[in-house]
């Protein structure tokens, strides 16, 4: 055995047996293992077999399947995708439709995951094509729970393409049919698909928050998961899954309720969840929950034990771009390093320490680099934007005019970004901070045109954040705009 087939066996040797949901959330698409020039002997052999499938009979054909399924779970991506075409090549829809469909699903999942390693456009119009052609297929024999989950990762690929209706669209289809599925399989006809669908549901109400009616489908979102905490062993890796995404949820509550206990709860989750996933037995599970962790102890930072709660959220974001090696996992270490420069950025804030926004600044337009905008949109917005805020920053210590014009170059292109592509709460906090730094531009080069498109992006933001009730920004751009209107 190679030795990169060895580090894999490590990795999943002690996957939990149980099984496990079907639907792609945002954690899972963090896992992808980029994996290549496999030169392992079986594994050649295998690929390489001309059986013909036709010939097969029903136990045989889902023998088939279930090594691709292997394949596709310990993350070999492109070989699984031989691997199931070519049992696509040899079975009918007619004859077979649910092994038909469920490989169609499987290989929508495969291109999404494909996706975080590169051609990111390209493999996700591929998997929403798999998906459309798992959900014909579920449509015709009436599989309600499988049509809810194609129809979610289906929302979750166009999510990836940052298209804005189409996701919303459907992730709403996704739970009308999440809901049509519980409505007709119930708990105790299917106790663990029921509580699977409840978790499924559960991630798209935290998904829908992100577009609009943030406080109500974060409301729904915790609620469902709760349930499925309830209904599950502490052992179960689904369990384990949805204590991290409670954390999430809570992370995102923090926003409108800027209560630190939402913080501190989440804390308590993924500290819970690091007993399970120990870095021997699942390094980018550990990973994952490890830069989580940072962010929210930044979030805490801002309101209490600044010094000491920055100093564990750098910690932790060092230890996550540790382990997600640059080569190994470049869109996770793009991640890992785009939180680093947030950190370095925040400590920066109140330690006025130029070395500290030096290191934000290299860490940003390195995970830039790695994000590009044809292969990323959004995190390439959101890296611009916080790219803008440091150079903000950084006209404190120098070159003031200069440094404010590259910062609004920055969050411009953000604005650019979200405008085409995302949602309007993230576009809305983009347009305060353009209000914000084309108010102080202005002064500094009196130039009054500057002043009156400061004011229409503090206008545009204000009924956003009241909607959203988002009251700490409602505060924040109304006092923007009564300092404009004393100007005036």
């Amino acid at each position: 055995m190679t030795k990169i087939n060895k580090f894999i066996g490590e990795i999943f040797n002690l996957r939990s047996k149980e099984n496990k949901k079907t639907t792609i959330n945002y954690n899972d698409l963090e896992q992808s293992i980029n994996v290549k020039n496999i030169n392992d002997s079986t594994i050649v052999q295998i690929l390489n077999q001309k059986n013909d499938l036709s010939k097969m009979s029903s136990s045989e054909i889902d023998r088939k399947i279930k090594e691709a399924d292997e394949f596709y779970n310990e993350r070999y991506l492109k070989e699984s995708i031989k691997l199931y075409k070519d049992i696509l090549e040899y079975i009918s829809e007619d004859n077979f439709p649910v092994q038909c469909g469920c490989i169609y699903g499987k290989l929508g999942q495969i291109y999404t995951l494909l996706s975080r390693e590169d051609e990111q456009e390209k493999n996700l119009k591929f998997s929403i094509f798999e998906y459309n052609k798992a959900i014909e297929i579920f449509e015709k024999i009436d599989d309600k729970i499988k049509l809810s989950e194609n129809y979610s990762n289906l929302g979750i690929a166009h999510s990836r393409l940052a298209e804005v209706k189409n996701s919303q669209e459907n992730y709403m289809i996704a739970l009308s049919f999440y809901e049509k599925a519980n409505s007709t399989v119930g708990k105790e006809e299917d106790p663990l698909g029921y509580i699977q669908t409840l978790s499924s549901m559960g991630n798209t109400y935290m998904s829908l928050s992100n577009f609009s009616e943030k406080s109500i489908n974060l409301s729904k979102s915790l609620e469902l998961h709760y349930k499925v905490l309830e209904n599950t062993n502490p052992n179960n890796e689904l369990h384990i899954n949805t204590m991290i995404n409670i954390a999430n949820v809570l992370k995102k509550k923090f926003e409108l309720s800027l209560n630190t206990k939402d913080l501190k709860e989440s804390i308590k989750l993924l500290e819970n969840a690091l007993q399970v996933y120990r870095i021997e037995t699942n390094v980018l599970k550990y990973a994952l929950i490890t830069h989580n962790l940072s962010n929210i102890y930044r979030e805490l930072s801002l309101k209490e034990n600044r010094e000491e709660n920055i100093e564990l959220a750098i910690k932790l974001s060092s230890k996550a771009l540790q382990i997600r090696e640059k080569d190994k996992w470049p869109v996770e270490y793009a991640y890992s390093s785009k939180v680093a420069g947030i950190n370095y950025l925040s400590r920066a804030e109140f330690s006025k320490n130029e070395n500290d926004l030096k290191l934000s600044i290299e860490s940003l337009k390195e995970a830039l680099a790695i994000f590009k905008l044809t292969d990323n949109p959004i995190e390439n917005a959101h890296v611009n934007f916080q790219l803008g805020n440091a150079l903000y920053f950084k006209s404190e210590f120098s070159n003031k005019q200069e440094n404010i014009k590259m910062a609004i170059e920055y969050i411009e292109n953000a604005e650019e970004i979200y405008s085409n592509k995302h949602n309007t709460i993230d576009l809305a906090k983009i347009k305060l901070k353009l209000g914000q730094l084309y108010n102080e531009y202005s002064s500094l080069t009196n130039n009054d045109l500057l002043k009156g498109k400061s004011l229409n992006y503090f206008n545009e933001a204000l009924p956003i954040f009241t909607k959203e009730g988002l009251n700490d920004l409602v505060k924040t751009t109304e006092i923007e705009i009564v300092s404009f209107n004393k100007w005036k």
